[in-house]
């Protein structure tokens, strides 16, 4: 799964923000000098929402060498202007003793930008993507917005043909309140572009919630080798996990073909196993 991208990044992938915008994060992440590293998290769970991150993140905090923190998602550099360093710290405050330290924010492989922060926090950073059949962690994704009543049901392909046509604004308008990126976060390829653009590939480790799901224990002693942490039986703790209704054929039809080419690119690139996704 660490197969070199042959494909290159589209130029307007960076987050365009005003000026003054940038300069103020600019003096604050110039503020996170190297040894303040040693205080903060180790890896970060980075995505994919709706993929597996609140169970992963509640499975590896039972291991007695890795500190995860409370609350998992911080957002802390998903915004394009960073909390001071020591406040974000502070969430690691209990984990001083454990040499291994982690977070999880979903949105971070998600949003332009945000790699390039943490490239600057934290060069030596580990992050794990965790992958789901991206039609299955669609309609998770749109069945959580309308129960939160953040997607109207009754226009559910009308809000979805919206997401659609901005998606090729991803890159340039990352922050937007609506859309919610319901298609853009299954184009796990793009993702994973931008990780490497900033991070060497030893530093990324990807699985698929598939894999972790028939075979958990093989998939954490991958991630425990990974982090340096002595492999332990964990419990699977599920989190997060809720019941709806079956999506109607249609709409798993329209994702499907959404989602042939990115899945094709993502195997071909990444050696990513897509032939038992829908």
């Amino acid at each position: 799964m660490q197969k070199k991208s042959s494909r290159s990044m589209p130029r307007n992938a960076q987050c365009r923000q005003p000026a003054g915008a940038v300069s103020v994060g600019l003096r604050r992440l110039k503020s996170l000098f190297r040894g303040t590293s040693s205080q903060g998290p180790t890896f970060m769970i980075v995505g994919a929402m709706k993929a597996g991150t609140s169970t992963l993140h509640a499975t590896l905090a039972q291991h007695p060498e890795i500190f995860m923190t409370k609350p998992k998602e911080l957002h802390a550099w998903d915004m394009p202007t960073p909390p001071p360093v020591d406040s974000y710290h502070m969430h690691f405050e209990r984990g001083r003793g454990f040499a291994i330290r982690g977070e999880s924010t979903p949105s971070y492989a998600y949003h332009p930008g945000t790699m390039e922060r943490l490239a600057r926090y934290n060069p030596g950073l580990k992050l794990i993507f965790i992958m789901r059949d991206p039609v299955k962690r669609a309609i998770s994704h749109i069945n959580h917005s309308v129960r939160l009543r953040r997607l109207p049901e009754k226009d559910l392909f009308g809000e979805l043909l919206a997401d659609q046509r901005d998606m090729s604004r991803l890159d340039v308008k990352p922050f937007r309140q609506s859309p919610y990126g319901y298609h853009a976060r299954g184009l796990y390829h793009l993702q994973i572009s931008r990780m490497r653009r900033f991070f060497d590939a030893t530093q990324i480790h990807m699985l698929r919630l598939e894999d972790f799901t028939e075979a958990p224990q093989e998939e954490l002693d991958r991630i425990c080798d990974f982090l340096g942490a002595t492999r332990q039986s964990l419990e699977v703790t599920s989190k997060g996990v809720k019941k709806y209704d079956p999506a109607p054929p249609e709409l798993i039809s329209y994702l499907s073909t959404c989602y042939r080419l990115p899945n094709r690119i993502l195997a071909e690139d990444f050696g990513v196993k897509t032939d038992d996704w829908l």
